[in-house]
Parts: C-alpha cells; sequence; structure tokens
C-alpha cells in the first residue's frame, strides 16, 4: 500500500510524515504542492473507472523499472499517465490526445539563467507528446500548460511554433546581460559535513582571490551561495561563481586555483578543513 512518508531522493532521507509541527508544536497541517502522487490520488477520485499510471522514481522502483511503465503506455493499457519530466524524454506515444503542463512557473523563475531555456526545450518536447496516433486523419493533440505568465516570450514563441525566434530573443538577451556565450564561466564546487564550512572554504578563497589582486574588471567573483540542490547522501554543497569575458583572464585564474588549492588537499580534499573541492569550467547549470 502507499506509505505517508517524507522521501528525498538527492539525500536518501525517509521518514513518516509529523503529526505536528517540530519547530511550534502546531497540528494543523496542510500539505501543499503537485506531487505526482496527490495527482495520482485525486485523479482516481475524479475518475473512479479510468486506469491511471504514475511513472517517477518511486514508481519505476517499484515495478520492474520505467520502461515496464512505458511499455503499459505503448500497449494502450493507460487512460491517464501522472508523471515527472522522464514521461517526455525519448518516448514517442501512439494513443497520447491531451498533454497537461502543472506549475511550469517552478522551472520559469530560477536563479539559473538558461531556465527559460530549458522550460522552453521541455514544453516543445512535451507538446510532441500528444497526438501522435499514426492516424492520417488525426488532427493532433492538445496541451494545456499552467501559468500566471501566459505574456513570457516561452509561451508567446510556444504558441507560434517560433524556435528560431525564442532562440533569436535568448540570444539577444544574453549579449545584452554579457551572459554566455558572450562571457565564461567556471564554478568552484565545495562539500562537507556542514553548508556553514563549505561557505567558509569558498569565502576563504574569495578573500585570497582578492588579495593577490585578481578579482578585477575582468574577472568578477561572486559570494558564495548553497547549491541549488544543498544536500546530497549527507553532504552539504555550496558553489562559488567566476565570470570574465575574456577566456584567457579566466583560465589564467582558473589555473592559479587549481594549483594552490592542490597544495594544500590530498587529492581534492582540503587537509585543513576536509572540503572536498572541484573546479568546474563552462558549467552547463548553476
Amino acid at each position: 500500500g502507499k506509505r505517508p512518508v517524507l522521501s528525498c531522493h538527492h539525500c536518501g532521507l525517509v521518514k513518516p510524515i509529523p503529526q505536528f509541527c517540530p519547530d511550534c508544536g502546531n497540528a494543523d497541517l496542510k500539505t501543499l504542492g503537485h506531487g505526482t502522487q496527490k495527482l495520482e490520488d485525486a485523479i482516481e477520485e475524479m475518475w473512479p473507472q479510468a486506469k491511471v499510471l504514475r511513472v517517477d522514481t518511486d514508481s519505476s522502483r517499484k515495478s520492474k523499472g520505467a520502461e515496464a511503465l512505458f511499455q503499459e503506455i505503448h500497449n494502450g493499457n493507460v487512460d491517464i499517465v501522472v508523471g515527472t519530466q522522464m514521461i517526455a524524454k525519448g518516448h514517442d506515444y501512439q494513443n497520447i490526445g491531451l498533454v497537461a503542463v502543472l506549475d511550469s512557473d517552478s522551472r520559469l523563475y530560477s536563479a539559473d539563467f538558461r531556465a527559460a531555456e530549458r522550460l522552453f526545450a521541455q514544453l516543445v518536447q512535451v507538446a510532441g507528446r500528444a497526438g501522435r496516433s499514426g492516424s492520417s486523419t488525426d488532427s493532433g493533440g492538445d496541451i494545456y500548460i499552467e501559468t500566471q505568465y501566459p505574456e513570457s516570450p516561452v509561451f508567446q514563441y510556444l504558441l507560434r511554433h517560433d524556435v528560431d525566434g525564442f532562440l533569436a530573443f535568448i540570444a539577444s538577451e544574453r549579449e545584452e546581460a554579457k551572459l554566455p556565450p558572450y562571457s565564461y564561466q567556471a564554478l568552484i564546487h565545495a562539500e562537507g559535513k556542514s553548508l556553514d564550512k563549505a561557505i567558509q572554504f569558498l569565502n576563504e578563497l574569495k578573500t585570497r582571490m582578492k588579495s593577490r589582486g585578481m578579482i578585477t574588471k575582468e574577472l568578477k567573483v561572486y559570494d558564495p551561495v548553497p547549491k541549488p540542490v544543498m544536500r546530497v547522501a549527507g553532504s552539504e554543497r555550496a558553489q562559488l561563481l567566476i565570470e570574465s569575458v575574456n577566456r584567457k583572464t579566466l583560465q589564467e585564474a582558473l589555473e592559479m586555483i587549481d594549483q594552490d588549492l592542490r597544495q594544500e588537499s590530498t587529492g581534492r580534499i582540503s587537509k585543513a578543513s576536509r572540503i572536498r573541492w572541484l573546479v568546474e569550467r563552462d558549467p552547463i547549470s548553476i
């Protein structure tokens, strides 16, 4: 049966849902959000005769794997599919006539400047899942996207099926803001038992760079911040973003950083703080 638990797929934590707030003790708790399991429950209640299939990390673990779930869809044994983004990747479903995307805004607004680009690509891919019945008389399926910002360029270009126009718009924005590919970036990753120690490690690195005169008009170093997924497998993680409009300037700084850190480390673990570090050039996500 379904277990009422809190489960994190990043750090592996699994624990019972609390009966009251662990901070204030208030028992008036309410679940929020669009979790796939909650959607599955709501759909089964609304359409009790429909065969509903949930495709996510949990359900694929419990069955014979994701491929077995996809085969159920291909075989036409399912009326409604509920799932995460994994159902949109690399599968041509012959009988899907309607696709609904919930809470697309959560992927639209992000600290990562590539968020809009990624959402657009994903929605183009999702739209391709609808209406592939193989029938020459089929007029195609429909896609509904939930958003509070329908005027966003992502949705406006999507409505016009204008991929080239959207890419030109994104390129113009990037050039004006001096973001890649019109500048160059690198991330210094730090990982340890506590976030404070990881942040401290990166702050000390930034201070050292500043004292050496490495931070100039051509080389910008941001303050360290927690990574978007801060905790993974018992470790807490932070990152330091370095940016330059000059590739050579950035490369020289990274070589100096890498050399310094290696001298103070065993492998890529700091001898003093036990922080594991990594230099990533041209990161594809921040």
